[in-house]
């Protein structure tokens, strides 16, 4: 866009000048030249700044550094706390082996690289490649391996299907361990395919690459019925844990955090979707819409990213300057989710204190979805709400 600018601006600097030498009547040539020169560069100049007033603005990349907080260091991430393990039979209806099965995937077994399908191989030895086995963010891989130990649950593992335009969702702890969500459909003794979600948890243990990366399996559930009524004979609700308040913790002086004063008395209980969505930008109730359309489950869906957005409005509502604050997004984003639809999110943002000054927080946000007589859309009750300084 600049060349062509500056190309413009000289074709029109030239027109000028030749359209003032032709038409200088009885001015002698060299008049004729140099008012030429200073007139075509007058107009040029004009026509150059409009033109480019004109042209939409070209925004400058976005880093991490000035617009989102983004997780530094293996100090801000939490360590993961495995659920317990259920055990389960299975019927005809299910594509599901049954727990006790020889081929079930065991926790803590190692997951090889090398034993991964040729279609996901040369996936993973691809990201491989560039991949910070140390300190980088490597829930892609983990996605792979995930995709195999939940293949490995399935009667027919040959059945097996993932949606390949889908991307990998995970959550990332400390040392190298993700919490892999994703779906995988397979077919039960009655040659129906089932769909399923799953929720793996693996961890990297040590390797050089494709063909001696070795991982742990910490974690892998089963949940949900997307399939025919009556495909599974476990559901997600068996598998989630009770939630369990904790006392309340120290909030942060409100005058050196950025906080109203009393803030815990001051913020809204509950909270409607509709309105927030009605309230948001255009890209924003496109994003919120793509959320609600991938929902799958009924009231037991996994509304663990909407519950992330829903408590940006929460944590608004207690700062001094709302307009002000930034908010990481899903990537830093970890969460535990409970029975009856409740989930706690854990993410950063950052907000100003009274002297200007940017400060990071780590917050946790604990809400509950609740029924509405609007189709599609829940009220959000505010269960509990935590801030924890992380560095300026």
């Amino acid at each position: 866009m600049e060349t062509a600018l500056i190309v413009m601006f000289l074709l029109v600097w030239a027109g000028m000048w030749v359209w003032v030498v032709k038409n200088r009547g009885n001015w002698p040539v060299f008049f004729g030249h140099f008012a030429g020169l200073i007139a075509g560069f007058i107009v040029a100049a004009v026509v150059f700044v409009i033109v480019d007033g004109l042209l939409p603005e070209k925004s400058p990349p976005a880093t991490s550094t000035d617009t989102q907080p983004q997780i530094a260091n293996e100090s801000q991430l939490r360590s993961f706390v495995p659920r317990s393990p259920v055990s389960r039979t299975s019927a005809p209806t299910s594509p599901l082996l049954p727990t006790d099965s020889p081929r079930y995937p065991r926790l803590s077994t190692p997951l090889l690289s090398a034993s991964l399908d040729p279609q996901w191989s040369s996936q993973y030895e691809q990201w491989r490649a560039s991949a910070d086995m140390a300190n980088g963010v490597n829930g892609s891989l983990a996605g792979l391996i995930c995709r195999s130990a939940a293949k490995s649950t399935l009667r027919i593992p040959d059945s097996a299907s993932f949606d390949e335009t889908e991307d990998f969702r995970f959550d990332r702890y400390k040392s190298q361990t993700y919490l892999v969500m994703s779906r995988i459909s397979g077919e039960n003794m009655e040659g129906t395919m089932v769909s399923l979600g799953y929720d793996c948890a693996v961890q990297f243990v040590s390797g050089n690459g494709i063909k001696d990366d070795q991982w742990r399996l910490l974690e892998l559930t089963m949940q949900g019925k997307s399939g025919p009524a009556g495909s599974a004979n476990t559901s997600s609700r068996e598998a989630l844990p009770e939630y369990v308040a904790a006392a309340p913790a120290a909030t942060p002086e409100p005058l050196k955090s950025g906080l109203v004063e009393n803030y815990l008395n001051e913020i809204p209980t509950t909270r409607s979707e509709l309105a927030t969505v009605q309230g948001i930008t255009a890209q924003q109730t496109l994003a919120h819409a793509q959320l609600r359309k991938g929902l799958i489950g009924g009231p037991d869906a996994n509304k663990r990213l909407i519950a992330f957005q829903m408590c940006e409005p929460f944590l608004r509502s207690v700062l001094r300057q709302p307009e002000l604050a930034l908010f990481a997004d899903d990537k830093a984003l970890s969460t535990q989710r409970y029975k009856d639809q409740i989930y706690t999110s854990t993410s950063l943002m950052k907000i100003q204190d009274a002297a200007r000054n940017y400060l990071t927080y780590r917050y946790e946000c604990t809400l509950q979805a609740l029924p509405t007589m609007n189709e599609g859309f829940d009220d959000w009750k505010l269960l509990d709400l935590r801030f924890e300084l992380t560095g300026n």
